[in-house]
């Protein structure tokens, strides 16, 4: 997988489990965050483990990217994260082929110029209007 692709992935993974975290409310102390840990199931233990790894082995500069990008969730309306979460889970549901199209498309999109982008929005968007039978859900 490209660098970014699992950077991406990262993102997504650290946003999820971090408001999973926070909605189940957050202890100070060790002994309830201890509690909770031993609480867990073997595979939300592993899971968080291996969030861990991929974590250690980010660059200063990518943590920063992910700092930054749970700042900004944590900020966001309570409907906006869901939404979010939403699309994360339908993202991790996709057969790998798919997930790599998603980030693949998702890499070109960022290329584009800003002015292409916003073209290709009001493109998506009249095309929606005229057709909303056949358009995505919004999530």
């Amino acid at each position: 997988m490209k660098r970014a692709g699992l950077i991406l992935i990262c993102v997504l993974s650290f946003i999820f489990l971090a408001a999973a975290l926070s909605q189940a409310g957050q202890p100070d102390n060790y002994q309830e965050n201890l509690k909770r840990w031993q609480e867990m199931t073997p595979e939300q233990r592993e899971k968080i483990k291996e969030t861990f790894k991929e974590w250690k082995s980010l660059s200063p500069e990518e943590r920063e990217v992910l700092k930054r990008s749970f700042r900004h969730f944590k900020n966001l309306p309570p409907e906006e994260r869901e939404r979010i979460k939403e699309r994360f889970r339908i993202f991790m549901q996709m057969p790998p082929e798919e997930r790599q199209k998603v980030i693949r498309n998702y890499e070109r999109w960022k290329k584009l110029p800003p002015e292409e982008r916003r073209r290709l929005k009001e493109r998506f968007r009249r095309w929606e209007e005229m057709h909303p039978e056949s358009a995505p859900p919004h999530y």
